[in-house]
């Protein structure tokens, strides 16, 4: 989740969700990519408690594939929302409803080598955690011969896109790094996190 304190108002919300946006394209931007990742708000016609928005790049609302520094692509969308905590009814926090990251050939989606996914919720009802976050990898082995393997939820643990971004440019896919500073940069992004994460109390149900 993203909120050093619980959420008071529609502006509140707002705001949280935009300073998380700015972080993650810092993150993303003086690493790995130099394409631009918009915050933009999903559906604010209502009560501000069902607010979402979603961060990534963007071909005007729909989230788009971007260009690494190596020449390969990457999808990455994030869909925020403001959910009520279980331990403290009443207060509400900025909370990541789902992600998708696609590491891509190329521009086309249909390119995508592996992508890792997480929906905290289907249909508003909340996902055990082992179900929460999982891979898709396109391939098959020669072996296997039990149903089409891309279309497999392979279970993992969740991942931050500084974590994401860490992979990227770190000795296997070896993206280089726009900044000197990207470790730095990545450091920073998880040390914010994890003070938040160690304030805020859990939405789990």
């Amino acid at each position: 989740m993203y909120s050093p304190e619980p959420l008071s108002s529609a502006s509140d919300a707002e705001k949280t969700a935009y300073a998380f946006g700015v972080l993650y394209a810092h993150v993303l931007q003086t690493t790995v990519t130099k394409d631009k990742l918009t915050t933009l708000a999903l559906d604010q016609r209502g009560d501000w408690q069902h607010w979402k928005w979603v961060v990534s790049a963007l071909d005007g609302v729909k989230p788009r594939s971007f260009r690494l520094t190596d020449g390969t692509w990457l999808f990455a969308a994030q869909t925020l929302g403001v959910r009520e905590s279980s331990r403290e009814p009443g207060n509400r926090w900025l909370t990541t409803l789902n992600y998708t990251y696609q590491l891509q050939a190329n521009e086309d989606n249909s390119s995508w080598i592996v992508r890792w996914c997480y929906s905290r919720e289907r249909d508003g009802e909340l996902l055990p955690p082992g179900e929460r976050a999982h891979i898709h990898v396109n391939a098959r082995p020669s072996d296997y011969s039990a149903g089409h393997f891309p279309d497999l939820h392979l279970p993992a643990g969740r991942i931050a896109i500084e974590d994401l971004v860490a992979y990227l440019i770190g000795p296997e896919i070896g993206c280089p790094a726009i900044s000197d500073r990207a470790n730095e940069v990545i450091d920073e992004a998880r040390e914010i996190f994890a003070q938040i994460q160690g304030r805020a109390p859990s939405l789990a149900r």
